[in-house]
């Protein structure tokens, strides 16, 4: 009875039904504190992007990024997505946790689409830069006019605001 099984996997796995993912294209930036080591992106339901990042090995430390992905789908259109991460605000208040020089660490950003019949697209292309990094010290290296990292700073503020009031 295994066989039948097996057999109908294979059919649909070589029809066309099963997506491979594919690697993503890395906007390199000389100067950027994060390297893009890998990127790739699979298409399923939701889709996934994944890059492999490692920090700057200079004395600096950062405690926030974003990766801007921007991805095309099977019908042409795109769509830009974005993995930020903010290590310093918590629900809690203010941490102090930071990546070290050197760190290697996963970024993933999921996103689905879908056309006007409501059928899920799927991503064929994808590019991934870095968009900002902001050091422990509060130094921004890249785009400050971002909307991710207006929300961030504003996110930075209403946790600092709670801390203290308690």
């Amino acid at each position: 009875m295994k066989k039948p099984v097996v057999a109908l996997f294979m059919l649909v796995a070589s029809s066309g039904f099963a997506q491979q993912q594919f690697t993503a294209e890395v906007k390199d930036k000389p100067d950027a504190p994060i390297t893009i080591l890998e990127s790739h992106c699979i298409p399923s339901t939701p889709s996934r992007c994944h890059a492999t990042i490692k920090f700057s090995t200079s004395n600096e430390t950062w405690n926030g990024y974003s990766l801007l992905w921007t991805v095309t789908f099977e019908d042409g259109s795109q769509a830009v997505v974005r993995h930020t991460v903010d290590r310093t605000a918590s629900p809690t208040g203010l941490t102090k946790d930071f990546y070290k020089p050197g760190e290697v660490r996963d970024a993933d950003a999921n996103f689905g689409k879908k056309n006007a019949q409501h059928k899920e697209l799927h991503p064929t292309k994808a590019t991934v830069e870095v968009e900002f990094a902001v050091n422990t010290t509060g130094t921004v290296w890249g785009d400050a006019a971002s909307s991710a990292y207006k929300e961030m700073v504003s996110q930075r503020k209403t946790a600092a605001a709670a801390s203290t009031n308690r």
